[in-house]
C-alpha cells in the first residue's frame, strides 16, 4: 500500500492497479471565505492526473470542492467516481452537474468489490460524514477522515471492521470555538487527546494525521489559528504516528510492518489573509429573511425551538443589538446591551438565506462570542444544522415509515447507541466554558 498526502484531506491510496483519490481541495477559500489552505501549490494537480478512481467523504467544501474537482476532471476526464448516495443526500447529482462521465453510486455499508483482492466500504456518521474502509490482500486501511463519534460507537465499529493496518484521521478543530476567550495551550492539549481518543479503539498498527491543514480568515476568529496543532505535537504520541507531510508518499509493507517516506512535491506555506467586510445589509431585509427561515425550522421540529431562550446578537456594522426568537419567528430590535455573539450583517444574511448557511457561519467561524457567553447558541446551531442537512424531526419521523429511512437509522446504529450513552454532541475542546 502506498499513501500520498496531497493537501488538507486529499490523499491517494495506491494498491494493486488502483489509484484512489480522496477529498481534493487544492485552491481557493471556502465556508463563505472563512477558511483558507495553510499550504498551497499548483503542483498538487500533477499528483492526481493518473488517478483511476475518486471518492469524496462528504459535502463540506474542504472535501467536495467544486473548483478543484472541475480542474481535475479536465486533466483526467476518464476518472471513475464513487458517489455517496444516502436517504438525505445524493452526491451523484453533484457530479452529474459538473459533467462527470463515470459515476458509480456507493451505498452505505455495502462492500464494493474492485477485484478478488481489493474492496471498499463506506461507513456513514453524523448525518453527512463518512469513513472509508479499504481492504487489500487481506489487510485493512481506514480513512476515518472527519468522523468523530463517541468511544462506544467507535469501539463497535472497530469490532466490525477487524484489524487495521493504517488509520487516517483529522486532528485540528474545524469551526468556531464557542468560548469567549481562547486558552490556546489548553485547547492544543485537548486536540492531541481528541486525536488519540478517536483512533485508539481501532488499535491500528500506524496512524496518519491529516485533514487539518486549514486556517481561519474571519477577523472575528483569526485568533483560533494560534490554538491549532501540527505534526510535531502529534509525534509526541510515539512511533505509531507516521510523520508524513504534505507532498510526501509513504510505502507500507504489511508483512513486516515497515514503511518508507518519499517526497514527491514541495507544498509551501500560503500567505494568510483576513477577510475585509464592507457590504452592509439593511435591517429590514434581515427581518424578512429571519421570518422565512425561523418559521421553516420551527415547523420542521414541531415548534420545539419556540421554547428556546432568544439568542442575542450584536450586528456590529449596523450598531444594532437584536434577538433571534423562535417564539416570534423573527429578529427583534433591542436596546443597547450585551450579546451572546457578535457578527457582521452580511454574515447574518448568509446564515438566514444560504444553502447550508449554518455550516458556512459556524464552520467558517464568522462570529465572536459576546459578554453573555454562548448561552443558547449551541441549541440554535444544532437544530439549524439538522434542518439544513434534512435531518429535522419531521423528516426523521417520516423516515420511520419508509424502507430507506429505516435503513438510514440501521446504518448508523453504533452512532445512535453511542449518543444515548454519552449524551454528548460536541468535541472535548468545546465543553469547557471560560
Amino acid at each position: 500500500m502506498k499513501i500520498t498526502l496531497i493537501n488538507h484531506a486529499s490523499c491517494i491510496f495506491e494498491f494493486g492497479s488502483y489509484k484512489l483519490l480522496c477529498d481534493p481541495w487544492f485552491e481557493g477559500f471556502i465556508f463563505g471565505g472563512g477558511w483558507g489552505l495553510q499550504y498551497e501549490s499548483k503542483k498538487c494537480y500533477e499528483l492526481v492526473k493518473n488517478s483511476t478512481h475518486l471518492w469524496v467523504s462528504h459535502f463540506h467544501e474542504d472535501h467536495l470542492n467544486r473548483k478543484t474537482l472541475i480542474k481535475i476532471l479536465e486533466i483526467n476526464p476518464e476518472l471513475i467516481i464513487f458517489a455517496n448516495d444516502s436517504c438525505n443526500f445524493q452526491m451523484s447529482k453533484f457530479f452529474k452537474s459538473i459533467n462527470s462521465k463515470n459515476i458509480i453510486s456507493l451505498d452505505e455499508r455495502k462492500e464494493f468489490l474492485l477485484s478478488n483482492n481489493s474492496s471498499i466500504k463506506r461507513y456513514p456518521a453524523t448525518g453527512i460524514d463518512n469513513a472509508l474502509l479499504i481492504k487489500h490482500c487481506g489487510y485493512n486501511y481506514l480513512n476515518l477522515n472527519d468522523v468523530v463519534l463517541s468511544k462506544v460507537a467507535l469501539k463497535a465499529l472497530a469490532k466490525e471492521m477487524g484489524p487495521i493496518e493504517i488509520i487516517m484521521s483529522n486532528f485540528n478543530h474545524a469551526g468556531k470555538i464557542l468560548k469567549s476567550s481562547i486558552n490556546k495551550n489548553k485547547i492544543r492539549k485537548s486536540l492531541i487527546e481528541n486525536y488519540q481518543n478517536n483512533i485508539e479503539p481501532f488499535n491500528a498498527k500506524y496512524s496518519i494525521p491529516f485533514a487539518s491543514y486549514h486556517y481561519y480568515r474571519a477577523p472575528e476568529s483569526s485568533e483560533q489559528n494560534s490554538a491549532m496543532i501540527g505534526m510535531d505535537e502529534l509525534q509526541s504520541l510515539g512511533n505509531s504516528v507516521i510523520p508524513i507531510k504534505l507532498g510526501e508518499r509513504v510505502s507500507y509493507n504489511p508483512l513486516n510492518k515497515e514503511f518508507k517516506i518519499k517526497t514527491l512535491i514541495d507544498v509551501p506555506k500560503s500567505n494568510k489573509e483576513t477577510i475585509k467586510r464592507s457590504n452592509k445589509i439593511e435591517f429590514e431585509e434581515l427581518i424578512i429573511l429571519s421570518k422565512n427561515y425561523l418559521s421553516k425550522v420551527n415547523k420542521s421540529f414541531l415548534y420545539l425551538p419556540a421554547f428556546f431562550k432568544s439568542l442575542i446578537i450584536n450586528i456590529y456594522d449596523l450598531g444594532l443589538v437584536i434577538k433571534l426568537s423562535f417564539k416570534q419567528n423573527k429578529i427583534l430590535l433591542l436596546k443597547e446591551q450585551d450579546s451572546h455573539i457578535n457578527m457582521h450583517s452580511s454574515v447574518l444574511k448568509k446564515w438566514l438565506s444560504s444553502l447550508y448557511g449554518t455550516d458556512q457561519t459556524c464552520v467558517g467561524a464568522h462570529f465572536s462570542i459576546g459578554k453573555l457567553g454562548r448561552g443558547p447558541l449551541l441549541k440554535y446551531i444544532t437544530f439549524c444544522m439538522l434542518f439544513d442537512n434534512k435531518l429535522d424531526l419531521v423528516r426523521l419521523l417520516k423516515m420511520l415509515f419508509t424502507y430507506k429511512g429505516l435503513k438510514f437509522f440501521f446504518n448508523r446504529r453504533e452512532e445512535i447507541i453511542g449518543l444515548i450513552f454519552s449524551r454528548s454532541f460536541i468535541a472535548d475542546y468545546q465543553k469547557e466554558i471560560d
